[in-house]
């Protein structure tokens, strides 16, 4: 099912996106198999001008906001998840930085440049010790100072793109701190580790371990954040709303196409024909549906750092929600197909329940609503 009411900005969006989709689309399930994004998803990202999604328009960006950029990941998320991950972290540093002004200029300039040329970004904040960064892990990565800026060593976790980033930003520990620093790859003293777990889901993300032994930075590209880098939260969890709401509305296809093709000898016609199939058919478009009505609502007009965490947090939740609903609803009713690489949606049943790992995490999302429900907030 299509958007019911997009601008007009938004469809020009998706007119670049849809061709990049389909070359995902083609490649996902071989970036499944190998843990690593196919090159011609790659090429075919860097190409489309969309690394720039968010960058500002004056500097060669696109310039979304966060329907747009929504509207976007959506479209790609339905196409390749783990695609769709590495550009949507791509999109939330660059969006939250330039619309909430938190940092330098000379700062942002440098990360739009990467953008605009093609280049990949992402934040590489977890670490194997810490726990989540949004519940209040601080860094044990630290940051010491040298001649012309810093030195940096530590061990980053789930670095979403690693072996395919152009730059990451770093956070370390000074004085009690934490700061950002911007690291352009390759760079003397950082490696990306081999040795990390095979993830379940979103396996073409290639998330993974980095090593930072005195890897250097100069002071132009340190930054202490603001509390206003606070908006930022909104932009993570609208970018992961859309993309796991992408992955339900893709079993809802391969289960549409699927049921249209499965004519057994012992029925003589197409699955899609029994009231079984039909109800969960219907189920999914009706689940998702609602999602993407709360994830438009929630993304209308809010923009970092005005935006209205507690309704995004509850759309993060609701498309999670429905994508795990979706997938499960399709592998019921495809049988013991779906079970098979033979159709997507073992893959998307296990890239649904990633969802559940990212911020804000369920309990949160639930309790920021419930205080606004009871007048607490």
């Amino acid at each position: 099912m299509d958007w019911p009411d997009l601008t007009d900005r938004e469809l020009a969006l998706l007119k670049l996106a849809k061709p990049v989709a389909r070359v995902w689309l083609a490649g996902a399930a071989e970036g499944d198999r190998q843990a690593l994004p196919v090159s011609a998803s790659l090429d075919a990202l860097r190409s489309s001008r969309l690394t720039a999604l968010t960058a500002p328009v004056e500097q060669g960006g696109l310039g979304a906001t966060l329907a747009e950029t929504a509207v976007v990941l959506e479209c790609l998320g339905r196409a390749d998840a783990s695609m769709a991950l590495i550009l949507g972290m791509n999109a939330q540093l660059i969006g939250s930085g330039r619309l909430s002004g938190s940092r330098p200029p000379a700062f942002e300039g440098r990360l739009h440049a990467l953008v605009v040329g093609g280049g990949l970004v992402n934040s590489a904040a977890s670490e194997p010790g810490m726990g989540s960064p949004a519940r209040g892990g601080r860094p044990a990565a630290i940051a010491e100072p040298t001649a012309g800026g810093w030195a940096v060593t530590g061990r980053k976790s789930w670095v979403t793109g690693a072996p395919c980033l152009d730059a990451v930003l770093v956070s370390a520990g000074v004085d009690g701190a934490t700061w950002n620093f911007l690291i352009e790859l390759p760079a003397v003293g950082l490696s990306v580790a081999s040795d990390g777990p095979k993830n379940m889901a979103l396996r073409a993300t290639a998330s993974r371990d980095l090593v930072l032994d005195r890897v250097f930075v100069p002071h132009a590209l340190a930054v202490l954040p603001r509390p206003s880098m606070a908006g930022g939260a909104g932009w993570f969890w609208a970018v992961v709303a859309a993309i796991y709401l992408g992955v339900g509305w893709a079993a809802l296809d391969a289960l549409a196409d699927y049921a249209g093709r499965r004519v057994p000898t012992a029925l003589g016609r197409p699955i899609s024909t029994l009231p079984k199939v039909r109800q969960a058919v219907g189920r999914m478009a009706l689940t998702l549906s609602a999602a993407r009505a709360l994830l438009r609502q929630a993304t209308l007009g809010a923009e970092p750092p005005q935006n209205d965490l507690t309704l995004l947090g509850a759309a993060k939740t609701a498309c999670v929600e429905a994508a795990i609903t979706a997938t499960d609803l399709a592998m019921r009713a495809a049988g013991a197909a779906a079970l098979t690489d033979r159709l997507p949606l073992e893959r998307l049943f296990r890239d649904a329940r990633a969802g559940l790992s990212n911020p804000p995490a369920e309990d949160v999302a639930l309790e920021r609503l419930a205080a606004r429900v009871l007048g607490e907030a």
